[in-house]
Formats: C-alpha cells, structure tokens, sequence
C-alpha cells in the first residue's frame, strides 16, 4: 500500500529484473590494465605512504585500504563495487607498507 521500505541500491533490479548485488558483473568489470586502476594503486600508494612516514610505522601505511574499501561501499549504492579497483588498492597498499618499511630501517 505504498508503506514499504523502498529497496536499497544493492536490493533493486535490472532492466530484465535481475537482482542486483555489492558487485559490478565481472563481464563488466573491463580489462585489468585500465588507467582507473592505477589511479587506484597510486592514491592508495601515496595514502598509504603518508601515513607510514608520519607515524614511522609501516603498519600505518595499511590504513589507506580503508579509503579504497569505502569507495566501493559507495560504489556499491550506485553502479556496484569493482573486485579489480579493490585488488589496485591493495596493491598500491602493499607497495606502501613494503616502502616504509624499507625507509623507516
């Protein structure tokens, strides 16, 4: 009777009434080597980067992951989450916490 919740972005459907979920269709994902997943590795890398050098800490560097994985929640509530712009941003992650531990020995 028009009372009902309206469905959150993850609980609509398609155009052919498919459910839609947290993540993009992989055959929409696109190729793995895209600019837009080194924008994701590189602005996690610097994230990362800075917060490692600030604190000294490598383990701080891993905090930039959490800017990557609220990206793709709120991705999620639109177009859906991308598993490859998540996979940059742990890349780029990784790569920071392995440079600041090279640079704070």
């Amino acid at each position: 009777m028009g009372l009902a919740p309206k469905p959150c972005a993850a609980q609509e459907t398609d155009s052919l009434g498919v459910r839609r979920g947290f993540w993009i269709d992989p055959a929409q994902e696109g190729a793995w080597l895209r600019s837009d997943h080194l924008q994701h590795a590189s602005l996690s890398f610097t994230i990362g980067l800075g917060a490692g050098m600030a604190t000294g800490e490598p383990a701080a560097a891993a905090s930039a992951l959490a800017f990557g994985l609220a990206k793709e929640i709120a991705d999620s509530r639109h177009d859906g989450a991308s598993k490859r712009d998540l996979v940059s941003d742990l890349v780029g992650t990784l790569l920071a916490v392995a440079a600041v531990a090279a640079l704070t020995r």
